[in-house]
């Protein structure tokens, strides 16, 4: 088995994942922070098992799962959809998110011909905003006070990265990794 590993979300990682989900850590980043049921977590496995338009992967780090990334609103015929993601694990070491961000792009770009990967980001999610960035994503949009949190509303930014630009970027995320120690194929 590779060092670093992406496997289809299976019933069997469904606690692990509602945990990550319904932290403080991980509700503050996405667009709703209620926590999510049981019942919730369930109806969002069979939705998301039952279609095509859905690709969720647990991601591992030495057989160890750290991190959940997920591609939706995959449309076959325009040939893009979204994606989101989060480093479950509070320990996972420096760089997990480049490898992952890498491992799910590669794959997303070349089993699904995809042309185009669509993120969006609170604007005041520095982290996100900065990953999308190094990974080669470009701002398409910027919807302002979008989300509403309490009782602010705050902006969405919209990124995009086309297929082309990946292959043209990703060797440069390669050398960034490497520079960590982190070598990928």
């Amino acid at each position: 088995m590779s060092k670093y590993n992406l496997e289809p979300v299976r019933q069997e990682h469904l606690e692990m994942i509602l945990k990550w989900r319904n932290s403080e850590r991980i509700r503050k980043s996405m667009f709703s922070e209620n926590k999510i049921s049981l019942d919730e977590h369930q109806e969002w496995f069979k939705k998301i098992s039952a279609s095509d338009q859905y690709a969720y992967f647990i991601f591992s780090m030495k057989e160890r799962p750290i991190g959940l990334i997920g591609f939706s609103d995959i449309h076959k015929h325009h040939s893009h959809c979204y994606w989101g993601f989060y480093i479950g694990e509070e320990d996972a070491p420096s760089g997990a998110g480049t490898v992952m961000g890498y491992l799910a792009l590669n794959h997303m770009f070349e089993q699904f011909d995809l042309v185009k990967i669509c993120g969006e980001v609170l604007l005041n999610n520095q982290a996100s905003l900065h990953f999308h960035q190094k990974l080669g994503f470009i701002q398409e949009g910027h919807f302002k006070k979008h989300i509403r949190k309490g009782d602010t509303y705050i902006d969405v930014v919209r990124y995009a990265l086309f297929k082309e630009s990946w292959y043209e970027v990703r060797e440069h995320v390669k050398n960034h990794l490497r520079e960590k120690g982190i070598e990928m194929t």
